[in-house]
């Protein structure tokens, strides 16, 4: 299997300029008198506000910015408001800016990809898994389990593919498991095939398509054509672009945890990442 070759971006990054449109906004809704802030207090405050941060501040694009500030300031009519102000106004902006930022950084790990838990949980954990992979099952067998019925109402735990452990077996269980995604019957398939790691192949297929419902002529039809092999491929590269080099490996929240961990690290880790967002989990 050939690793994607990665693009790099050649556009500019002019993300902040939507930033600072953002504050203008707030500052309108304050009420600035422009005679309370100079071009440099805005020059200033702008750039101090912009220097931690990842964006690449384009200097003619910051000086729109910066004028539109100031434009800004000249519509509001009473009250006032000093650099300060402008200041706290411009990091909120990025603030929110960066938490919309991660929250799409977190939805792009789930692609189309079937899960378990609530859609809206605040822990999104990604699975990179190979069905031969016996790492992979011992997960299954002894962490995931125990981890769902702990924490399941917090987590939307997301299986994707990355069947690099005995291709011969992992990609055609993987293409098979799709197969019974398409007829809602993903979780039934994907513990079986973990509970007989094995006996991978077509007959356990068969077998198991029949043990838990399927519609076996569309569901042969589906193996028999590979329908799923590209669905398996993206999810490949989507593992390959973070890094990702074995299996069984993990995304939580943006996090990358590599192996089959214990149960007591995923729950540290999982109740460190509810600390970090506020939430006191229900015993």
């Amino acid at each position: 299997m050939e690793a994607p070759k990665n693009t790099p971006s050649s556009a500019l990054n002019y993300a902040f300029v939507a930033i600072i449109f953002l504050a203008v906004g707030i500052i309108i809704g304050l009420n600035v008198d422009a005679s309370s802030i100079s071009r440099a207090d805005v020059d200033e405050v702008v750039r101090a506000a912009l220097a931690d941060t990842r964006v690449q501040i384009d200097d003619t694009a910051l000086q729109a910015a910066i004028s539109s500030l100031n434009l800004a300031a000249a519509s509001g009519s009473g009250g006032s408001v000093d650099a300060a102000a402008l200041s706290q106004a411009v990091t909120e902006a990025l603030a929110q800016q960066a938490r919309d930022e991660a929250q799409r950084e977190r939805l792009k790990m789930v692609d189309d990809d079937p899960f378990r838990g609530p859609e809206d949980a605040p822990i999104i954990m990604v699975e990179f898994s190979a069905y031969a992979c016996p790492f992979c099952g011992r997960h299954f067998q002894q962490t995931l389990g125990p981890l769902l019925e702990n924490y399941g109402q917090y987590i939307r735990y997301v299986y994707r593919d990355f069947p690099v452990i005995r291709q011969e077996v992992s990609f055609p269980a993987a293409m098979a498991a799709q197969c019974a995604f398409e007829q809602d019957k993903f979780w039934e398939f994907h513990d079986l095939l973990f509970q007989n790691q094995s006996e991978l192949g077509r007959d356990l297929f068969m077998r198991i398509g029949r043990e838990v419902g399927l519609e076996m002529e569309a569901f042969t039809a589906c193996v028999d054509e590979n329908r799923y092999e590209n669905e398996v491929l993206d999810d490949y590269y989507a593992g390959d672009a973070l890094g990702i080099t074995g299996t069984p490996s993990f995304y939580i929240n943006g996090q990358i945890v590599s192996g089959a961990l214990p149960y007591e690290r995923f729950e540290r880790i999982i109740l460190a990442e509810l600390n970090r967002l506020g939430i006191t989990p229900e015993n």
